[in-house]
């Protein structure tokens, strides 16, 4: 890593680099994640706007709504992370489309980002977490990767040491959700996975009336592909807290 330019201190620097992993964040996920007041995340953020490093998207109707900012990086510091981190310059220049991605996308993010939190606090230390934008561009996974992906930092015999988690909204078209499953059953077919054993793919899908349909469309792509069930194991859970990641 580069030396850093010293108008940024270390914190600022985190609160940067945690921008990248999540694309859009707020001041309560970000004061939950490194567990301090929110006061003191909110100050940080105000300095680094008023520094240029962040934007936000906010305006009346958000407090009305009891909603908070949204915070994202700027060209100032997706420059200032090229320059004085080792992180992926391509990835990076995916950044300088932040202010023209729609509401969608930015809940996307943002629901990503509680995901999280919540794998985090259920299974403290137990993974390492990356999310798309940290591993796009690598081949071994499928050509659109998932939302996390989740590698056990001490390799169990008994319990799955990788994981592939996707999030869907509620009113999530059913095809898309269909059209994922094939996906990963295309991906585990074409044998890119270069680690032995293939990740346990979880679909997190708010809707509980549309779950069994899709457990049976995970059962018929398996058997019109023969493949085994324990050789892929693919889920679906309706909430964070249904996460089986033990």
């Amino acid at each position: 890593m580069k030396a850093h330019r010293k108008n940024l201190n270390v914190n600022q620097l985190v609160l940067l680099q945690l921008m990248h992993k999540f694309r859009f964040v707020t001041a309560p996920l970000l004061a939950e994640h490194k567990s301090v007041d929110k006061s003191v995340i909110t100050r940080s953020l105000q300095r680094l706007k008023e520094q240029g490093y962040v934007d936000r998207f906010y305006d009346k109707s958000y407090k009305l709504l009891g909603k908070p900012a949204t915070y994202f990086l700027t060209k100032k510091s997706i420059n200032y992370l090229k320059e004085n981190t080792a992180i992926d310059e391509t990835s990076l220049n995916s950044h300088y489309k932040n202010r023209r991605v729609g509401t969608p996308f930015i809940e996307h993010s943002l629901a990503i980002y509680h995901t999280y939190l919540d794998i985090e606090n259920q299974q403290p230390d137990t993974f390492d977490i990356y999310t798309r934008i940290e591993i796009a561009g690598d081949d071994s996974f499928p050509h659109t990767p998932p939302a996390l992906y989740l590698s056990r930092k001490n390799p169990s015999n008994k319990l799955a040491n990788h994981y592939m988690l996707d999030i869907f909204a509620e009113d999530t078209q059913f095809w898309l959700i269909r059209k994922r499953i094939d996906q990963y059953v295309e991906h585990f077919e074409d044998g890119n996975w270069l680690e032995s054993e293939y990740p346990s793919i979880i679909i997190l899908y708010p809707s509980h009336s549309l779950k069994e349909k899709a457990l049976e469309h995970i059962e018929n792509a398996k058997d019109n592909n023969f493949i085994e069930d324990d050789d892929l194991l693919i889920s679906i859970v309706t909430n964070s807290d249904e996460l089986f990641i033990v």
